[in-house]
């Protein structure tokens, strides 16, 4: 066999494993901000409900409390 065939080979292998280690990296960073993202949904605007009714404010008819 050729060496630079068997070479490119070796270097194709090495990038598959870097690349399957990037992906899985990034996967796990995406989950990561998808729970942030559903914790300041769901409570974020609740938060802001209680503030402004703590500090004498009224909520608006299109507010949903109801969750």
């Amino acid at each position: 066999m050729n060496n630079f065939k068997e070479l490119q080979k070796q270097d194709e292998e090495k990038y598959t494993n870097k690349v399957d280690n990037v992906k899985m990296k990034i996967d796990s960073n995406m989950q990561t901000l998808g729970v942030f993202s559903t914790v300041i949904d769901m409570y974020f605007s609740k938060v802001i409900n209680y503030v402004v009714s703590l500090s004498g404010g009224k909520l608006d008819d299109n507010s949903d409390t109801s969750e």
